[in-house]
């Protein structure tokens, strides 16, 4: 099924399809690259059968319809009554995207949502309810500063990786699991980086290419473990 803005919209179905503004949002579905070597081409729509089994819940994904623009409209909240949860993939490689919209609030899954977002100077919020970043702003070239992360995130694996411009970290959050290659490559970076999680598992490679001084704080037990692997790296005395 497939509405425009002004139609008379049933209960939605898994596939449902919905054309609003500059967005395409589908039900219980997320967006992915058929060919990620292909930036300007083909994309396709998979059930979202993991989201579900990871508590993420059912919901709409969104996809932006034209790549090649410099901002982007209002995004809807919810539609008919259920939210917007899943952002995969919707701004991915937009190579002329400056600056991003408001999200919608009751985002949950952000992997991917800017990857390869090569003009993109700045994100504007994260919404307080997102689990998942993994890769979100990798290779954002242009990108200087990192928005604040909720404590609700999880897994903010290679989020950062790639971004050369970016000067100060986000405090990372106290429930972060993941962030293996996070600031990968972030040869701009430096100063402090704060790290409270006190759950985190996987933490390999996450300032591997790194050159500029930077000093871990906060109340992660690893932060020795972490910084012992990079010259460049000390723990706050």
């Amino acid at each position: 099924l497939v509405l425009e803005r002004g139609d008379d919209f049933p209960e939605p179905q898994d596939g449902d399809i919905y054309l609003y503004g500059d967005y395409e949002y589908r039900y219980n579905y997320m967006f992915l690259m058929q060919d990620p070597s292909d930036v300007n081409g083909s994309w396709m729509s998979v059930k979202d059968d993991d989201a579900q089994q990871e508590g993420i819940g059912e919901g709409w994904a969104a996809n932006v319809r034209n790549r090649n623009q410099e901002t982007y409209g209002k995004m809807l909240n919810s539609i008919n009554g259920k939210n917007i949860t899943n952002l995969i993939c919707t701004f991915a490689y937009c190579p002329n995207l400056k600056s991003t919209p408001s999200l919608p609030s009751g985002t949950k899954n952000m992997n991917v949502a800017f990857i390869g977002c090569t003009s993109l100077k700045e994100i504007t919020n994260i919404p307080n309810e997102v689990v998942n970043i993994y890769s979100f702003a990798k290779d954002c070239v242009s990108l200087t500063t990192a928005p604040e992360l909720p404590n609700s995130v999880i897994e903010i694996s290679e989020a950062f990786s790639g971004c050369t411009s970016l000067k100060t970290a986000p405090v990372i959050t106290e429930n972060v699991e993941d962030m293996w290659y996070t600031f990968q490559n972030c040869t701009s970076l430096e100063g402090n980086v704060e790290i409270n999680t006190m759950k985190l598992g996987l933490f390999s490679g996450c300032f591997e290419g790194t050159t500029k001084p930077i000093v871990l704080s906060g109340k992660c037990p690893d932060l020795h473990e972490i910084a012992k692997k990079y010259t460049n790296v000390t723990v706050q005395q």
